[in-house]
């Protein structure tokens, strides 16, 4: 689980639900990991265009004084991931729409 690393053009959401799983089986076979650790393990499993979004969480969480909850940095991940993605969707329709008029 600790080897498990999210590639810079790789599914977050996906990458999210396997370590879910992963950690799902390490509890059936008797080995659990605390939320604190799981949400290390996240952070350091995310792709380097993460790092001011993860900066941001630990710095919050620093400041705040309270632990980092593993649903609260997965659905910020997510969010910020979905928006690059629909960013990408739109940079892509546009290039379509100037292709084609240009034709």
């Amino acid at each position: 689980m600790l080897n498990t690393f999210c590639g810079e053009d790789e599914d977050v959401c996906a990458h999210f639900v396997k370590l879910a799983n992963m950690r799902k089986q390490l509890a059936a076979m008797g080995e659990s990991i605390s939320d604190q650790h799981y949400v290390n393990i996240v952070l350091a499993s995310l792709p380097k265009c993460y790092k001011m979004c993860v900066t941001a969480i630990t710095t919050n969480a620093d400041d705040t004084g309270r632990g980092i909850e593993p649903q609260k940095v997965i659905r910020l991940i997510t969010d910020d991931y979905n928006k690059m993605m629909m960013a990408k969707d739109a940079k892509k329709t546009e290039d379509q729409a100037f292709a084609a008029s240009s034709q």
